[in-house]
């Protein structure tokens, strides 16, 4: 999946979810070695973070969408000023109602762990 098919997903997802128009920067991190995704806010806005496996097809499309949409439920709670933490009772039932992954429960049939490492 290339940068551009990533972020037009987050658009769509953000459209689909949340009734959002995304405004964050979307960007491949060449340093993550074990993490997947993040969010943060920085001086220059919401950015969030890949990691250079979703590009290079080290993971399914699958893998991929689930965790775009856990990246993307960070950063909309997190605009909405809601609880936007992994684990969270209201962020893992956020990820549950969208279909992306979870990294806190698996017993989940979105747990990504059943995505990345089957």
């Amino acid at each position: 999946m290339t940068l551009e098919e990533i972020t037009e997903k987050a658009r769509t997802y953000a459209r689909e979810y949340w009734d959002m128009d995304l405004d964050a920067l979307i960007v491949i991190n060449p340093q993550f070695s074990q993490i997947l995704g993040r969010v943060f806010l920085s001086e220059n806005g919401y950015r969030i973070e890949f990691c250079t496996g979703f590009v290079m097809g080290e993971y399914s499309d699958i893998a991929v969408e689930k965790i775009i949409k856990h990246e993307l439920c960070h950063w909309a709670l997190m605009k909405k000023g809601l609880p936007y933490y992994d684990g969270n009772p209201f962020f893992e039932a956020e990820l549950e109602r969208i279909g992306a992954g979870s990294w806190t429960n698996p017993y989940s049939s979105n747990c990504i762990r059943n995505f990345i490492y089957s």
